[in-house]
């Protein structure tokens, strides 16, 4: 068992992604603290100089990164409050580089005291090696936690009932729009798969990128394919494949899936070689409009609000001719997971610090940024959220069905597998032989 779990934790390549290459965001409020901040019941969390190592993934040359802004207030409010500890951050711009070194890190024993973290399936190894400091003692420490931290908040963290791990923001993956381009162009916001088509055709003749990808960020590509697998297929399929794990990747729905990736990307839907382009530089295409559409994670809505203005909108992807799936179903998950090693000898302090980061204050001032919490019962200034951020908070509240991101949900090998197989699509190789190896290594996984 334990060289089992020892090649998961180091069987992580630069193929395993986190949703969202990089961070981003909003302009920069003014960060808001209080007494009533610091962690409830502590007069001092170290009465000795402490020093604690906390990594995380952002943009540190981005001024507006609202996840790097965020987690530098954080450091610099509890230094202040408690001068006696020093918080060593280090920060990794590439997400993909981030989590290669930090699955190292945490695979050798020497992951930092506190570190973002991913969540589902992807986590289950590193607690099952036994390097993850469960949190249920901080809903009991910190009520503050136990009012704002709602149970499905939970769950995606949780292994065999425990709490690991703690998801900063929830999440979606949608189709932005630049309106004005929409409008210039007489194109009105898809309702089919065929409507959807058109805009792409048009959008090509007239020299403007119609969706904007940079899959050298591998699990861009995966999101068309299982927004599209949904619309034609609907849950069933996908509720025996990715939730009850049968292996059935090589049936012909899924390669059918694969068909019309291949079919989009013939037909010019993405930026043309998508596979060897960065996510910043798709992501500028549409800031700068010379992208029409872009499918990317909400956490991204406030840059592209910043840059757009009210010309940014949003879709889900349309309904497919005689599909049995609905363009009301939305993809809904959990992101910025943040979790302690289980090997740090200063988990006091860390968990004050990790308690810091879920009050209700800081919790304000990262939803003031624009990010969708994953926390509840946080009054925010409607004068400092983005109106963009308020529909997608609507849109995605308000959905009565969901399914997650295929990557999280298959777990860290088979997740990055799926990437892959996606890219690899994208890329012009042979489907059936894709989708055979795919459901391959499920079996392996899966069946043992």
């Amino acid at each position: 068992m334990k060289k089992k779990i020892c090649a998961a934790l180091l069987g992580v390549c630069m193929l395993f992604s986190m949703s969202g290459c990089s961070g981003a965001p909003s302009s920069v409020p003014t960060p808001t603290v209080s007494s009533s901040t610091a962690p409830q019941g502590e007069a001092s969390v170290s009465e000795e100089p402490v020093t604690i190592k906390f990594w995380y993934s952002a943009n540190e040359s981005d001024p507006t990164d609202y996840w790097g802004v965020w987690h530098r207030e954080n450091i610099k409010l509890f230094q202040e409050m408690y001068p006696n500890v020093t918080i060593e951050p280090t920060v990794i711009g590439d997400a993909t580089q981030y989590l290669t070194k930090i699955t190292a890190e945490i695979a050798a024993g020497n992951a930092p005291d506190v570190f973002q973290a991913w969540l589902f399936g992807r986590l289950t190894p590193f607690v099952e090696a036994g390097r993850i400091e469960p949190l249920d003692d901080l809903f009991e420490k910190y009520p503050e936690m136990q009012e704002i931290i709602p149970e499905t908040s939970r769950v995606p963290g949780s292994v065999d009932g425990k709490v690991y791990a703690l998801p900063c923001q929830s999440s979606g993956e949608v189709i932005f729009y630049n309106k004005a381009i929409f409008e210039e162009n007489g194109f009105s916001v898809p309702h089919t798969y065929e409507e959807l088509k058109e805009i792409v055709a048009k959008c090509n003749e007239k020299g403007i990128i119609p969706i904007g990808m940079g899959n050298d960020c591998v699990w861009l590509g995966s999101v068309p394919y299982s927004m599209y697998f949904q619309r034609k297929f609907g849950n069933e399929l996908y509720n025996k494949a990715l939730i009850e794990q049968q292996a059935l990747f090589d049936s012909e729905e899924f390669i059918e899936a694969g068909q019309e990736l291949a079919n989009m990307v013939e037909l010019g839907f993405f930026t043309p070689n998508a596979n060897a382009v960065k996510a910043e530089e798709a992501q500028a295409s549409f800031k700068e409009s010379r992208a029409a559409m872009y499918i990317d994670g909400t956490w991204r809505a406030a840059p592209y609000y910043e840059a757009l203005g009210d010309d940014l909108g949003f879709f889900n992807f349309p309904n497919v001719e005689d599909g049995l799936g609905s363009s009301s179903v939305w993809i809904k998950s959990f992101d910025g997971g943040l979790a302690i090693s289980a090997d740090s000898t200063k988990k006091d302090v860390a968990k004050a610090f990790y308690a810091f980061m879920f009050s209700r204050e800081r919790q304000k001032a990262y939803g003031e940024y624009g990010a969708l919490l994953a926390t509840t019962g946080i009054e925010l200034d409607p004068d400092k959220v983005n109106p963009i951020t308020q529909e997608l908070n609507e849109a995605l509240g308000s959905t009565t069905e969901s399914f997650g991101i295929w990557d999280n949900l298959l777990g860290t090998n088979l997740g990055a597998e799926f990437n892959k197989t996606t890219q690899a699509i994208i890329g012009g190789k042979d489907l059936a032989e894709l989708f055979a190896t795919l459901n391959k290594n499920a079996q392996l996984e899966w069946e043992g």
